[in-house]
C-alpha cells in the first residue's frame, strides 16, 4: 500500500493556521509575520509528520528553485572535488543549493546534462568544460531564463564568462628571466588564453622567442618531449599544470633551463623556479557572484570578467604555498595528492 504523501495542509491542519501561512514560512518568505508560538507548533507538526516540501511544484509556482547547476567533467580527482566544494560553499552564501552534474567529458552525455538541468528547474548553471566545439549549441542559451555562465576564455560566445588570462604574469615572469639572459620560451601545454597573436605580442613586448608543444603528444610519448627540448634548448619552460613534470637528468649533460608553471592551487606547483599563479578560489567566488547576478537582475549586458595571473619567483612562490598549506581545504588537498613541500 502506497504511504499517503504529505502535504502542507496536512501541515496547516494540525498546526491549526492557513496552508498560505505554512508556505510562506516554510520558503523563508519574510513577509510571513509569526509569533514564536506559531513557528513552534508549524515545526512540531512538520516534524511529527514528517513532511517534505515538493521543491519543484514550488519553483513552478515562483519560477525560481534557488538551484545552480555546475556541469563537470570529472570530480574524482583532488582538484575537481575542492572546485565543487569551493563552489557550493559560495553558492550557499547566496542562498543557492548546488546541483553537481559529472560527464565524464562525454559529447553526448553532457547534451543530457544540460536537458536534466532545465528539465529540474534550475536557474543557472556554471560549465567547466571547453565551449568551442559547437557555437549553435550555446548561443540558444543567449536569453534564456536558464543563463550559462562559461569558465573558459570565449569572446566569441555572447555569454557571461569568468577566466583566467596567463599572458598578465607570463609576461612578468619572461621579463623576470630575461634579465638572466633567458631568450628561448617553450610553453609546455595549458597555454589557455594564449592564441598564436598573443603568443607574438609577448613576442614583440619582451624580445623573447616563443613555441608550444602539445600535453597530449608528450602523454604519449614523454620521449618526443625531451628530444624537442634537446634540439631547441629553450632557456625557459613553462609548464601549463602544477601536476606536470620533467625528468631534467635526461636533459643533455650541461643544459639546465629555468622551469616554472602555470597553476591555480601552488600545492601542486613542482616547478623549482616560480610560479604563474592563477588565483583559483578568486575566480570561483566571482563565477557564482556573477551567475547569481544574472539570475537576479536579468537583462543585463554580457560579462566577461578576466582574472590575471600573478609571477611569483621561487622565494614567493614558497609563501604562497605555506600560505595554502594553512588553509584545512588545500592541506587536505596536499595530503590527498602525497605532496610534502617541507
Amino acid at each position: 500500500m502506497t504511504k499517503k504523501r504529505i502535504t502542507a495542509k496536512d501541515v496547516a491542519d494540525r498546526a491549526g493556521v492557513s496552508r498560505p501561512l505554512v508556505s510562506m514560512y516554510l520558503s523563508g518568505n519574510k513577509k510571513a509575520w509569526l509569533s514564536e508560538e506559531t513557528k513552534k507548533r508549524i515545526d512540531e507538526a512538520v516534524a511529527t509528520l514528517g513532511y517534505r516540501p515538493n521543491v519543484l511544484a514550488r519553483a513552478l509556482r515562483s519560477g525560481r528553485s534557488h538551484t545552480i547547476g555546475l556541469l563537470m567533467g570529472g570530480i574524482s580527482d583532488p582538484v575537481g572535488g575542492l572546485l565543487a566544494e569551493i563552489v557550493m560553499d559560495e553558492a550557499e552564501k547566496k542562498g543557492y543549493r548546488l546541483f553537481v552534474a559529472v560527464t565524464h567529458f562525454d559529447r553526448k552525455k553532457e547534451r543530457e546534462v544540460f536537458l536534466n538541468m532545465l528539465n529540474y528547474q534550475m536557474d543557472g548553471i556554471i560549465y567547466t568544460l571547453s565551449a568551442d566545439y559547437n557555437d549553435t549549441f550555446f548561443r540558444q542559451f543567449e536569453h534564456s531564463s536558464c543563463p550559462v555562465l562559461l569558465t573558459e576564455n570565449h569572446p566569441e560566445l555572447p555569454l557571461d564568462g569568468v577566466a583566467y588570462s596567463l599572458k598578465t604574469g607570463l609576461k612578468e615572469a619572461v621579463l623576470h628571466f630575461r634579465q638572466q639572459g633567458c631568450k628561448n620560451v617553450l610553453m609546455y601545454s595549458g597555454v589557455h588564453d594564449l592564441t598564436i597573436e598573443a603568443l607574438r605580442e609577448l613576442a614583440e613586448e619582451t624580445e623573447c622567442s616563443f613555441s608550444t608543444y602539445d600535453w597530449q603528444l608528450a602523454s604519449k610519448s614523454p620521449q618526443m618531449l625531451i628530444e624537442k627540448i634537446s634540439r631547441s634548448r629553450p632557456d625557459l619552460i613553462v609548464l601549463g599544470d602544477g601536476r606536470m613534470s620533467l625528468d631534467t637528468s635526461l636533459f643533455p649533460p650541461g643544459y639546465s633551463p629555468r622551469i616554472i608553471c602555470a597553476s591555480m592551487l601552488p600545492l601542486l606547483d613542482r616547478a623549482p623556479d616560480g610560479l604563474l599563479y592563477l588565483p583559483f578560489r578568486e575566480r570561483l567566488t566571482a563565477a557564482v557572484e556573477l551567475l547569481i547576478d544574472r539570475i537576479e537582475h536579468p537583462g543585463k549586458e554580457v560579462q566577461k570578467i578576466i582574472i590575471p595571473s600573478v609571477f611569483h619567483p621561487s622565494a614567493e612562490a614558497q609563501l604562497l604555498r605555506e600560505q595554502h598549506a594553512s588553509d584545512p581545504r588545500f592541506s587536505f588537498l596536499a595530503s590527498r595528492c602525497h605532496l610534502n613541500y617541507n
